[in-house]
């Protein structure tokens, strides 16, 4: 398709080179002669044929993301003193950690850090997109794209936001995580 295209255009070119000798624009576009109207008619059909074929080879060679109905919305993060949930953030880093979590449960040593948050390796590095933000007692995040924080108090700094607690409060995040080390396990 693309070489008649070539083909053709290279044929109007004579065409319209035979046809004005001059480069004075003697032949305005109502008053080609016969051939070069026709030329140019076919050319503009094939080459609205060759754009309808891109966009089709594009839309075929660039698949959108697949959407699963089912996918989880949030996750229990559980210890002995009870279980928390948090609804997921829609960006990449919460997508990554709920497809781990597909998987089976995850389970993190957590330490108090700074009296207004729990911090915890998850072992492995998730996507970031990391921005400067404020934190309140719910917010769930990645830290340096490995650590997971729930924060219990406030705090400003960069982090991804993975998730929030419903219906947190410092007392009741405080009374399902404790004080000090506790381990927690994440769940869908």
């Amino acid at each position: 398709m693309k070489t008649l295209f070539f083909g053709l255009l290279g044929v109007a070119f004579s065409l319209l080179g035979s046809s004005c000798s001059e480069p004075d624009d003697t032949f305005a576009d109502d008053n080609l002669p016969p051939s070069v109207q026709i030329v140019e008619e076919v050319v503009e059909d094939v080459v609205e044929e060759i754009a309808e074929e891109i966009v089709e080879e594009i839309d075929t060679e660039t698949p959108s993301l697949p959407s699963n109905p089912n996918a989880a919305t949030a996750m229990k993060i559980t210890t002995t003193r009870g279980t928390l949930t948090m609804q997921f953030a829609d960006n990449e880093a919460a997508k990554a950690l709920r497809n781990l979590l597909e998987n089976g449960s995850i389970s993190l040593e957590m330490r108090d850090y700074g009296n207004f948050e729990k911090i915890g390796s998850l072992g492995q590095k998730l996507p970031t997109d990391n921005r400067q933000m404020t934190t309140k007692a719910g917010d769930v995040v990645l830290y340096q794209g490995s650590q997971i924080s729930i924060f219990y108090d406030t705090n400003s700094w960069s982090y991804t936001p993975l998730g929030k607690i419903e219906n947190a409060s410092r007392e009741s995040i405080l009374q399902v995580l404790g004080s000090g080390d506790v381990e927690v396990t994440l769940s869908l």
